[in-house]
C-alpha cells in the first residue's frame, strides 16, 4: 500500500494548481488587499475574465443592466464577492472529470462544495469572520473525493459502494483500502501547491477539527458547512455522511444547535439564486 506522500507525488495526471488560484487566496490574508489587486489578477486571464462577466450577467446578482467590462463589475460587485466568485472559477477546474463516466460524481462534488461554501460563508457573517476566507476554505474542503476519483489505480466507485453495503463512513473506507482518506489527501495536495497553513489544516481537518495545530474555528466552519449542505441534500456521494466532529466543531465555532436549520435554509435559497455557479465545472 502507498503511503500518502508517495501517492500524492504521482498524481502527474492531476492539472497543475489552476492558475492565480494560490495568488488570490493569498489575498485574504492580507490587511490591505484591494479591490484593484483582484480585478490586476483577474484581467491577465482573458477567459477568467470573461467567465466573471458572464456570472456577473446571470440571475444570481440580478443587476438591471448588464455588465460589459470587468472593472464595472468588480465595483457592482465589491471586494469579497468578486473575490469569492474569481476563487470559485479558478479552483472549478480541480473538479472537471477526467475519467469517463466520472461527470455526475464533478457535478456532485461541486454541487455539495458550493452549497458548504455558501454555507460556510453564512457562519463567518454570524461569526464576524472574514466570508472570503471561510467560502473559499469550504469551497475546497473535499478535493481529496476528485483526487481519488482522477486516479486510474483507484476503484473508488467500489470504495463508495462498500461504504453503502456496510452503513459505514466514507473516510473509514477509504482508510480500510487506502490507508489515508479524502481529507488528508486533500491537505496534502493543498500543502504541495504552496496554499496557506491554515487553509491546509481545515481541509486536511474538516472531520476533526480539534486535529488542526492552526485556526482551529476554520477547521470547524468547513466541518459544519459541509454536514449542513449534506442535510440540505447537496450530497457527495452515498454514505459519505460523518458527524464524527460535530459537537467539537459547534463549539469551536461557537454556534448552538438551534442556529444550523435557520442557517441551511438561507444557505439554500442562496444555491438555488447561484445556479450558473453550481454548474460551473460542467459547463465551463
Amino acid at each position: 500500500m502507498k503511503g500518502m506522500g508517495t501517492f500524492v507525488d504521482e498524481l502527474d495526471f492531476l492539472p497543475a494548481v489552476p492558475r492565480h488560484l494560490v495568488e488570490l487566496i493569498l489575498l485574504l490574508g492580507q490587511p490591505d488587499a484591494s479591490l484593484e489587486r483582484v480585478v490586476e489578477i483577474i484581467r491577465y486571464d482573458p477567459a477568467l475574465a470573461a467567465q466573471v462577466i458572464r456570472l456577473c450577467n446571470s440571475a444570481r446578482f440580478g443587476f438591471e443592466t448588464p455588465v460589459t467590462d470587468l472593472e464595472e463589475a468588480a465595483l457592482r460587485l465589491g471586494f469579497d464577492d468578486i473575490l469569492q466568485l474569481a476563487t470559485a472559477l479558478s479552483a472549478g477546474s480541480l473538479l472537471h472529470p477526467l475519467r469517463q463516466g466520472c461527470a455526475s460524481v464533478a457535478r456532485e462534488v461541486w454541487q455539495h462544495s458550493v452549497a458548504s461554501a455558501l454555507v460556510g460563508k453564512l457562519i463567518a457573517q454570524e461569526r464576524s469572520e472574514s466570508p472570503s476566507l471561510v467560502f473559499t476554505v469550504c469551497l475546497l474542503h473535499d478535493v481529496g473525493k476528485m483526487v481519488f476519483y482522477r486516479n486510474v489505480d483507484i476503484d473508488y466507485g467500489a470504495i463508495w459502494a462498500h461504504a453503502k453495503e456496510k452503513q459505514t463512513s466514507l473516510r473509514a473506507a477509504e482508510t480500510a483500502a487506502l490507508g489515508f482518506d479524502h481529507a488528508q489527501i486533500g491537505g496534502r495536495l493543498l500543502e504541495k501547491w504552496g496554499f496557506p497553513g491554515e487553509f491546509v489544516e481545515a481541509v486536511r481537518c474538516h472531520h476533526a477539527p480539534l486535529q488542526a495545530r492552526e485556526n482551529r474555528p476554520l477547521a470547524a466552519y468547513a466541518c459544519l458547512a459541509s454536514q449542513m449542505a449534506w442535510f440540505m441534500d447537496f450530497r457527495s456521494g452515498l454514505a459519505a455522511l460523518d458527524l464524527s466532529g460535530r459537537s467539537e466543531a459547534l463549539e469551536l465555532a461557537g454556534l448552538e444547535e438551534e442556529a444550523m436549520p435557520h442557517l441551511m435554509v438561507r444557505a439554500y435559497l442562496m444555491v438555488r439564486e447561484a445556479a450558473a455557479l453550481v454548474e460551473l465545472p460542467l459547463t465551463a
